[in-house]
């Protein structure tokens, strides 16, 4: 077995030594602690809930009032490990500790992995050699990994020069992930401010300076003595005032259709048409399926036009962007495009209010429910039409925004998997 990695910095040609885990550094076991140890406040216990997309989270955290001596202490660039669990495919899940952790231990299912070359070997622990050495050493009978096997897994790693070069390279790429998914989770929580103050909801909890993260913020946008944002016509004039109408006054409903699962393939074929079920908005599934065309009963819908989930646990769901025939637990909505622009209809339906009013109508049972009565007397805000499109061109380009900031997080992320698999032997 070659022990040069496929890529490496120029600089460096010696070869690459294996040795064991061991070699570079001990195991902490975790703390036991009974419910009687439990506290309000006391010492920080990490546990499996707090590794959460490669971050410390601080949502599900339990503190204990022990005495813990100073070496189960967690210190900056321990590797947290999780080495129990009820879910198989959550064993080996690990972080490196950073200087910003509260003083905190860790549990019983965890252990620390403590050693000089951390900052490398926190890296290692990503990569797919990794994990498969972990599920090779599985207990046969519970999910875990007893911390003799794991000391024992086998790891080439460089000198310590070319070590610390390659541990700031990558994290430089961990860096660029972390600013990205900060962005992405900003640019969410914008967005749904700004849309609060335009359809001028109570709690309005949007700050005026975060409007500062869209560079197109248009001229023509201002905030409304209401507390709200209204836009002004591309003379600056202003629009007219608002009403309110219900829904069932604007549009109408249209109810997929009902086709054995016989009927239903996965290929497309002549004369057969695209048949689009709740998993393809849900999920955004392009898992499709496809139905003769005599059976479609003429219910098509477009990538344009709204559909919204009537049966099941996603009842409520508004979804569009594809265009075939609706199953019948889907209904699409048929607006009078003189009154209504469907780009503006869908922002306001996802929005808060309309989403809080769904859930709260929604039948249950064996199998929820949405019923067209109840979508029916949804009140929706009725600007004119061009504002309405003003409206709904400002939150797309927000939205163009947020995808392009996911296009490159996940494009950082496959260039970090690409790395790991080529800078380790």
């Amino acid at each position: 077995m070659s022990k040069i990695p496929k890529l490496r910095f120029k600089e460096f040609r010696d070869d690459w030594e294996e040795k064991r885990l061991g070699d570079y550094g001990k195991l902490i076991n975790g703390l036991t602690y009974s419910p009687d140890n439990i506290a309000e406040d006391g010492l920080f216990v990490l546990r499996s809930s707090n590794i959460q997309n490669g971050q410390i989270s601080f949502h599900d955290n339990v503190y204990v009032d022990l005495e813990v001596k100073d070496e189960y202490i967690t210190k900056e660039n321990d590797i947290l490990i999780c080495v129990r669990n009820g879910s198989k495919r959550l064993i080996g899940k690990n972080i490196l500790i950073s200087n910003k952790l509260p003083r905190a231990t860790h549990g019983a299912f965890m252990t620390v992995f403590r050693g000089d070359s951390n900052r490398l070997i926190s890296h290692w622990f990503k990569s797919v050699i990794y994990y498969k050495e972990v599920h090779k050493n599985l207990g046969a009978t519970i999910n875990s990994i007893n911390g003799s096997d794991l000391v024992k897994f086998k790891i080439i790693l460089p000198q310590k020069q070319e070590q610390e070069k390659i541990a700031s390279f990558l994290i430089s790429v961990d860096t660029k992930i972390e600013q990205l998914t900060k962005k992405e989770t900003l640019l969410q929580e914008y967005k749904k401010g700004v849309m609060q103050k335009i359809f001028n909801y109570e709690n309005r909890k949007a700050k005026d300076n975060s409007l500062s993260l869209v560079d197109s913020e248009p001229e023509a946008m201002c905030q409304s003595t209401a507390g709200g944002i209204r836009f002004k016509a591309d003379d600056g004039s202003e629009f007219c005032e608002w009403e309110e109408k219900k829904l069932g006054e604007v549009c109408k409903f249209q109810q997929g259709v009902q086709v054995d699962i016989e009927l239903q393939y996965k290929e497309e074929k002549e004369n057969y048409i695209k048949f689009i079920r709740i998993e393809n908005y849900t999920q955004k599934s392009e898992d499709f399926r496809y139905i003769p065309l005599k059976l479609s009963s003429n219910k098509f819908i477009t990538e344009k036009e709204i559909a919204i989930v009537r049966y099941g646990a996603t009842a409520g769901f508004i979804g569009r962007g594809f265009s075939g025939v609706l199953a019948n637990n889907l209904f699409k909505l048929i607006l009078n495009e003189k009154l209504l622009d469907t780009e503006y209809v869908f922002y306001y339906l996802n929005s808060y209010k309309p989403s809080k009013f769904f859930q709260s109508e929604i039948f249950g049972g064996a199998m929820p429910a949405l019923s067209f009565g109840i979508v029916k007397v949804l009140k929706i805000p009725y600007p004119s039409i061009k504002e309405q499109v003003k409206i709904a061109k400002f939150l797309s380009s927000i939205d163009t925004k947020i995808e392009q900031t996911q296009k490159a997080l996940e494009k950082t992320k496959e260039f970090k998997k690409a790395l790991l698999q080529q800078m380790f032997v």
